[in-house]
């Protein structure tokens, strides 16, 4: 299967319609999966803060949850240099984590915004985070934006 993927053009809507060259592919070894969440930060250019966004409808499009099912995104507004604690609490909470999955999300959920402001970057996402069988929070796929 790589060699039918590798130099090829991957046309999506995040590539445009004139696509990219797959020139490396990423193998990872399969998870049986639980259950999928969705998370990201970005600025909210109307109150120029940085929002953290998560949902338990991980996997698809983030447009489409809003569009659908708004009341199914939990957001909450940052401004320092860090994730307060109460508001990872608020985000893991809100995703329904208990115990020790509570204790990753919340860890994830500070690194990742972290990682976003020492980056300087323009959204860092995580889709899909997920449970999997043997109750292991992962981040599946990430996508990470940075400049103009």
């Amino acid at each position: 299967k790589a060699s039918q993927i590798l130099g090829k053009v991957l046309v999506t809507h995040q590539t445009g319609p004139e696509g990219k060259q797959v020139k490396r592919l990423y193998i990872e070894a399969g998870s049986n999966i639980k259950k999928e969440y969705y998370l990201s930060a970005v600025v909210d250019r109307k109150t120029k803060t940085i929002v953290f966004m998560a949902s338990t409808e991980g996997g698809v499009e983030i447009e489409e949850v809003a569009a659908h099912s708004p009341e199914k995104i939990i957001k909450v507004w940052v401004s320092g240099p860090q994730l307060p604690a109460y508001q990872a609490r608020k985000l893991a909470f809100g995703l329904g984590f208990e115990g020790e999955q509570f204790k990753q999300a919340v860890k994830l959920l500070t690194n990742l915004y972290r990682c976003y402001v020492e980056t300087d970057a323009s959204i860092a996402e995580i889709n899909p985070l997920v449970v999997t069988e043997q109750g292991n929070l992962l981040a599946l796929d990430g996508k990470f934006n940075f400049g103009l």
